[in-house]
């Protein structure tokens, strides 16, 4: 048998040359099965026809497509996602107590003689810090970074700076016979000697020069020397509202003194205990009882001048 030649291949032709039945298809859309790289493309040709191309897929494209295969089986076998439901017991579990946290709020405060003996076991100018918070109440930040440029000694006035506060308000604290006292000691220590000269300290607590940084030990020890160990320092803002409190100081200027912006927190920090209860109700016994002669003397007159 002889070999066949092989015909000559006809030359590009313009697309409207093309007969319609060996024009190109137009693919339509493909499925990849899961078990083979292969695909089942749909064309349809120019005249309406459709036929069915059985073409295999090679590198990256078959990956693709059984990737693209595999999720839309599992999106369609698996159930719809629903999110669990939790009882009503979980939701009050979750919310705020409210109640609770009013029960852990502090009530630490200490009397002036259990401070004084306090102050005995602290070292300067440590001393002098714990008892300007007493007297001021104020927060120990404040105390802290208290500045000289602050301090007016010549009309007796300290300033709080706004950028100390924690409310950004600035405030005034006069300057009474204790706090003079503190303010003309710390003077004395601002000058600090070194070997390349004197220096002067811009603050009016601290240490050789130096920020005072935490002194929570020191604390801790002084308090348990004293026999009132876990006492907080921020207790001794307590202490002054309660001081203020029963000094007869109004509220607004207690306010204006210790930095509180809203009398609700300030309440929180006015503490009652057993001998407040005890000078309230001798003082209204007091009150009953001159009442009750006032009155029982009234009436005597009364009788008097009725049978005279």
């Amino acid at each position: 048998m002889g070999i066949l030649p092989v015909p000559e291949t006809p030359g590009p032709f313009p697309r409207s040359e093309v007969p319609e039945q060996e024009r190109p298809p137009k693919r339509l859309d493909a499925g990849v099965s899961l078990g083979t790289a292969t695909t089942d493309v749909r064309w349809r040709t120019r005249g309406g026809r459709d036929r069915r191309a059985h073409r295999p897929l090679h590198g990256s494209a078959a990956d693709r497509g059984l990737r693209a295969r595999q999720r839309q089986s599992r999106t369609r076998s698996a159930p719809p996602r629903v999110p669990p439901r939790r009882p009503a017991e979980a939701h009050l579990r979750c919310a705020p107590d409210h109640d609770a946290r009013r029960k852990q709020r502090r009530q630490g405060f200490v009397e002036p003689a259990t401070f004084h003996e306090i102050t005995k076991h602290l070292i300067p100018p440590l001393d002098d810090v714990a008892r300007f918070d007493y007297l001021t109440g104020s927060r120990k930040s404040e105390v802290l970074t208290l500045a000289w440029s602050n301090v007016d000694r010549a009309r007796g006035v300290i300033t709080i700076a706004r950028e100390h506060s924690k409310n950004a308000e600035p405030r005034i604290i006069a300057l009474t016979a204790a706090l003079a006292a503190i303010i003309e000691r710390r003077w004395k220590a601002r000058t600090i000697s070194r070997p390349d000269g004197v220096v002067l300290a811009d603050l009016v607590f601290h240490r050789e020069g130096r920020p005072v940084g935490s002194f929570r030990k020191a604390w801790a020890s002084a308090c348990k020397a004293a026999g009132v160990p876990g006492l907080l320092f921020h207790d001794l803002r307590r202490s002054a509202v309660r001081n203020f409190e029963r000094a007869g100081v109004s509220q607004a200027v207690a306010m204006k003194i210790t930095g509180h912006k809203t009398a609700s927190v300030y309440r929180r920090y006015r503490i009652v205990d057993e001998r407040d209860v005890r000078e309230a109700l001798t003082k209204t016994e007091a009150s009953i009882a001159a009442e009750q002669t006032a009155t029982v003397v009234s009436l005597t007159s009364r009788a008097r001048q009725a049978q005279g």
